[in-house]
């Protein structure tokens, strides 16, 4: 007769092994959430290289035009200081009435991805407070170019009071741009456009 002999194992070993388990298991949730933390800090990372450029782009394009307003109203002003009636084909500064051309595909993609919830809330909050500024210009813009459409709306009066609206708000407009430019995206590629 065969007998079976029964092993027993011993509690310290039981309890080693169970220890190795565990940790195993916790070191592999802990890689994980960091594969996890570095993807989303790649993303944001990229997200705000993509709205550095945008808010240097938008910056020039605003601070561009402002500059060639600022000489259309200055002939405006002398012409009229001259005691000239003022028509638009008499300005030699006059180029059109385009207004800045300016983006914000990189920050509503940000948005839209959820990479600016992996970003500081001050740099997020600053953002959002130079784009509600953006988004506040274009709905000016939008409306001027309306009024624009009709020949009749292009009285010097209107371009002069138009211009006059646009650099009135420049100081605001510019400094949410370079807020947020120089305070929050000078390390991602943020370029202050040196004109005023």
């Amino acid at each position: 007769m065969t007998r079976t002999r029964s092993r027993s194992i011993a509690p310290g070993f039981l309890i080693i092994e169970f220890i190795s388990i565990t940790l195993a298991v916790f070191l592999g949730f802990l890689l994980t959430e960091w594969r996890t933390s570095q993807a989303q800090a790649q993303q944001a990372e990229g997200a705000l290289k993509a709205i550095a450029t945008e808010v240097s782009f938008n910056e020039r394009q605003f601070s561009t035009r402002t500059s060639y307003y600022k000489r259309v109203v200055a002939e405006f002003d002398s012409l009229q200081a001259a005691g000239t009636r003022v028509r638009i084909e008499d300005l030699r500064e006059w180029r059109g009435a385009a207004p800045p051309l300016m983006r914000d595909a990189s920050y509503k993609a940000a948005l839209s991805t959820g990479a600016l919830s992996h970003i500081p809330f001050e740099t997020a909050n600053a953002l959002a407070t130079a784009y509600a500024v953006q988004d506040y210009v274009q709905t000016l813009i939008n409306s001027v170019m309306g009024n624009f459409m009709s020949p009749q709306a292009m009285d010097p009066e209107t371009v002069q009071f138009t211009f006059n609206v646009f650099l009135d708000l420049e100081p605001e407009i510019l400094g949410a741009f370079r807020e947020v430019g120089t305070n929050h995206l000078h390390a991602f590629g943020y370029e202050a456009s040196g004109a005023d």
